[in-house]
């Protein structure tokens, strides 16, 4: 559910419930009455979903879903947003409440930001942040290796100390597999034994 920002008495609910029930409800009452206008539902609503209300125009509101989700007219509809070079499953929005063009999205793949109401996406490839499932180390020396599944983007590994005065660097890293990462074992004995799932 969302309170819009620019009058308090309009909220918006998207509710799972059966199918006749499911979907976008809207109050202009502040809660005392609710209108379905829609069947709207997001695709993982138990797992990441939001509602964000516009900080300047009442009837536009967004949806955290695997695509980034916006309805112009008070939720009645919904489209796309626009994840065009920019990774999908949303999970937070932030949107400027003194410029409503300036967005920012975090997902799966990190955090976007955009200037122009998602015609083009920024990524800030400067935040060293993952959404991991798994960790496990391997019995390397001088120094152990990290070994990590993380949601949406590989599972890879790399060392858990350098000597280097650079510190460690993404070149440093190694991929083991593609796709959902999850869990990663390393043979005790030989480090260079790796199995990897997805």
């Amino acid at each position: 559910m969302a309170i819009s920002p620019v009058n308090p008495d309009y909220l918006f609910a998207v509710v799972e419930a059966t199918e006749k029930n499911k979907g976008t409800y809207k109050s202009t009452d502040r809660g005392a009455s609710w209108t379905k206008l829609n069947s709207y539902n997001a695709s993982a609503g138990f797992y990441y979903h939001e509602l964000y209300c516009d900080p300047v125009d009442v009837e536009r509101v967004y949806s955290d879903d695997t695509f980034l989700q916006v309805s112009v007219d008070g939720g009645k509809t919904w489209k796309n947003l626009g994840d065009d070079k920019k990774h999908v499953d949303n999970h937070a929005l932030w949107i400027n409440p003194n410029d409503n063009k300036h967005i920012r999205a975090g997902c799966d793949g990190g955090v976007y930001e955009t200037f122009d109401l998602a015609k083009n996406w920024d990524f800030k490839s400067n935040i060293p942040i993952a959404e991991i499932y798994k960790v496990t180390t391997d019995n390397a020396e001088p120094f152990y290796n990290v070994y990590i599944g993380t949601q949406d983007n590989n599972s890879l590994g790399g060392p858990s100390r350098t000597i280097s005065s650079g510190g460690i660097v993404n070149s440093d890293w190694l991929f083991t597999n593609s796709g959902d990462g999850f869990e990663t074992q390393v043979d005790w004995k030989d480090p260079n034994i790796i199995y990897s799932q997805f």
